[in-house]
């Protein structure tokens, strides 16, 4: 995501660096490592609820600094903002599904049922 969010800033005139781009990325996923802590309880509803409300704050991140972090107008910002979410909601479907393909055809899970004896 850093390396595209530079690809991207060459479009501006706005030049960071590979780094600045990864912190930028890092400082908006940040959210979504903070409410990983929500995991340790087992409540499925509860989990559902604090990835949404971190899915919206990262959101908020985004389109909020990133006109900053590139130095562009709000309007050109908000264009990018959205490309980069779309970028962002790709990689991550392209992680899970090779995950489920990894998954599925290399690891081969098998289920077993062991009988209830006692």
């Amino acid at each position: 995501m850093g390396l595209f969010m530079r690809w991207m800033s060459r479009t501006f005139d706005a030049r960071p660096s590979i780094n600045q781009c990864i912190g930028f990325v890092a400082y908006t996923a940040t959210p979504f490592f903070v409410a990983g802590v929500a995991g340790l309880y087992p409540g499925r509803w509860l989990a559902v609820a604090v990835l949404g409300c971190a899915s919206v704050y990262s959101t908020f991140l985004l389109f909020a600094g990133l006109p900053t972090f590139m130095r562009v107008r709000k309007e050109d910002g908000l264009l990018f903002a959205a490309s980069a979410w779309a970028v962002g909601l790709l990689v991550l479907v392209t992680m899970l599904v090779s995950m489920i393909l990894l998954w599925l055809n290399v690891l081969n899970p098998q289920y077993l049922r062991l009988p209830i004896t006692g």
